[in-house]
């Protein structure tokens, strides 16, 4: 099991993890299961369950390129290959600020090669006083199929 991209364990597992947005994945015998991102308000748990073996044709979300970095203006891409762009509904970069509350921004959809890509300039100015971020994409359908990133730790 990886949580915000870090593997954490095998299942079942039980972890105390602190308040916000957690990115969850799982791989059973090469498999991964789509990520899931839940939200914990605290003093609460949370159970996620995933399933494999499912013949589904709803395509990852995948960032196109490398941010681990990011010295300058960047703009975040990825994409859900197989899409028509036209069934997407609704796609954000939630950006973690300084001081530790989330924003998120609206993201531009756009015909891809293999399907539809998503994109947003990077908010440079939400870094923390060491240079660091967190941040995660989301795509959802008008069918209601949600898609997410990965956590994703970015600096300067």
């Amino acid at each position: 099991m990886f949580v915000d991209a870090e593997l954490r364990g095998t299942t079942p597992l039980t972890l105390q993890l602190p308040r916000g947005p957690h990115s969850l994945r799982v791989l059973y015998r090469g498999e991964s299961a789509p990520v899931q991102v839940i939200d914990l308000p605290g003093g609460n748990q949370r159970f996620a369950s995933f399933q494999f073996g499912l013949d589904t044709d709803l395509p990852p979300l995948k960032l196109q390129g490398s941010y681990g970095v990011m010295p300058r203006a960047t703009t975040v891409t990825a994409s859900l290959d197989g899409l028509d762009p036209k069934d997407v509904r609704e796609t954000w970069l939630h950006v973690r600020t300084g001081d530790g509350l989330w924003r998120r921004y609206e993201m531009a959809v756009r015909r891809g090669p293999n399907g539809t890509l998503i994109s947003a300039p990077f908010p440079m100015d939400l870094f923390d006083a060491q240079g660091r971020t967190t941040w995660y994409l989301s795509a959802s359908t008008g069918q209601g199929d949600e898609f997410y990133t990965e956590m994703q730790r970015t600096s300067r």
